[in-house]
């Protein structure tokens, strides 16, 4: 009888083991790495047929916002916030209207690849906001894998610190910070409401944001004919998946686990870069992107093992 007890209170509460919730969970952000990093190349080409980046990341929030909500009311699922959760909502909202500015105003003043390194500084600053925050355990093995990952990413990225802008290196942080307030708030805001709720609500506004920033820049900027166009629905529809894929795999491995196999977003996007315009992938590269995925894989050992 006891044995019976102490295998049902293995389980969750859908009945499935820890291991092929966790398993479920790392295949969702895996997903969203793949999606996210397939927008960065769909973007380039929307670019290239005149869109500018706020009126795409305007897009891809009031789009995939609207879009997961309607989706969600056609279903007869919860549309409205549910008390207290309002101010919540429009907290991650604004983190993620910040994270695009952040992120996409810092490329303006040092090279992508810098930028992108800072940026994803946020699986370390998700592990400390855990660990200080909500008391979460941070062992050894994991905190080694964080900074193990980031180490792959120089590599991979093939970072030049010669030309460093602190106007840059303060937004590529700032869109650090914010991300980071997105995934560890998010992931306690998910114990009141459902991931794609939460998403949905995170994403509308943040375009609502958006949308504001933009009418005071002066307008959208559209593409200027059906390639672009296409591409800029690419990329509306990979930060959509990408976003409910991240969002529901911390809902399942938590935070931690979660940033750190994002690491992978990075490489998958120099892949697509390879694949879709021809850019290069040098030996230092692929040596670095092994590093990042051995990272990965350690750091989603269970942290008691």
């Amino acid at each position: 009888m006891a044995r019976a007890r102490a295998r049902i209170g293995r389980r969750d509460q859908a009945g499935e083991p820890p291991a092929a919730r966790r398993a479920l969970g790392v295949a969702l952000v895996a997903c969203s790495a793949l999606a996210l990093g397939l927008a960065p190349s769909l973007a380039r080409i929307a670019y290239r047929d005149g869109i500018d980046v706020l009126t795409l990341a305007t897009l891809r929030g009031l789009v995939s916002g609207a879009a997961i909500l309607i989706a969600l009311a056609l279903l007869g699922r919860p549309v409205r916030p549910a008390a207290g959760t309002l101010v919540p909502f429009l907290g991650l909202g604004f983190a993620m209207a910040l994270t695009s500015v952040g992120y996409l105003g810092a490329i303006r003043y040092i090279p992508v690849g810098l930028a992108v390194l800072t940026f994803f500084t946020f699986p370390l600053l998700v592990g400390l906001i855990e660990r200080v925050v909500g008391g979460a355990p941070l062992p050894p093995s994991r905190l080694a894998a964080i900074v193990a990952g980031f180490g792959g990413l120089v590599l991979t990225l093939g970072v030049s610190f010669e030309t460093l802008d602190p106007r840059g290196v303060a937004l590529a942080l700032l869109a650090a910070v914010c991300v980071a307030a997105q995934i560890t708030g998010g992931a306690r805001l998910m114990r009141r409401a459902s991931p794609i709720l939460v998403t949905g609500h995170m994403m509308l506004w943040a375009g609502v944001m958006l949308a504001a920033g933009l009418a005071i820049a002066g307008g959208p900027v559209p593409p200027g004919g059906a390639a672009g166009w296409l591409a800029t629905a690419g990329v509306v529809a990979a930060f959509m998946v990408g976003i409910l894929c991240f969002f529901g795999g911390v809902a399942l491995i938590g935070p931690v686990p979660a940033a750190l196999i994002a690491n992978l977003e990075p490489l998958v996007a120099l892949s697509f870069a390879f694949l879709l315009l021809g850019e290069f992938l040098g030996p230092l590269q692929l040596v670095g992107a092994a590093l990042v995925i051995g990272a990965v894989a350690v750091g989603q050992r269970p942290a008691g093992v």
